[in-house]
């Protein structure tokens, strides 16, 4: 019996859900130096699971979600609330509109704690000279 035509929802495979922690990335670029490693296009391929996975895992990390059900509200499935969204946009250094908030009946956050450094420049009053 197959399941054509009866709605079933498939998603192509993607190992950086199945990658986690340093280990299995560091083992993922080894199997894939061990069998591509002339190929500069898939060592980058490979590289680009590697760092979707540690996103994953770091946002797993920091939201406290179980990495299927990051998974599934990443990709737009799952029934994610305004908390979990809230949740992840303030692990990745982001802030929810004051809408947002407004729309879900919330109340915004004062403070986000960003996981990406701000650093501002200060401006100074000494004249840049250009040395030729």
């Amino acid at each position: 019996m197959t399941n054509e035509g009866k709605g079933l929802k498939t998603s192509p495979f993607d190992p950086a859900e199945y990658i986690g922690g340093h280990e299995a990335m560091q083992e993922y670029l080894n199997v894939t130096l061990e069998e591509d490693g002339d190929d500069l296009k898939e060592i980058g391929a490979s590289l680009d699971v590697i760092a979707r996975s540690w996103l994953l895992t770091e946002l797993e990390r920091k939201t406290k979600l179980d990495r299927s059900e990051l998974n599934q509200i990443l990709l737009g499935a799952g029934n994610p609330t305004p908390e979990i969204l809230t949740k992840i946009a303030e692990a990745l250094g982001l802030k929810m509109p004051a809408e947002f908030y407004e729309r879900f009946g919330l109340q915004p956050e004062k403070t986000v704690k960003s996981s990406i450094p701000y650093t501002h420049h200060k401006q100074t009053e000494q004249p840049h000279v250009h040395i030729s």
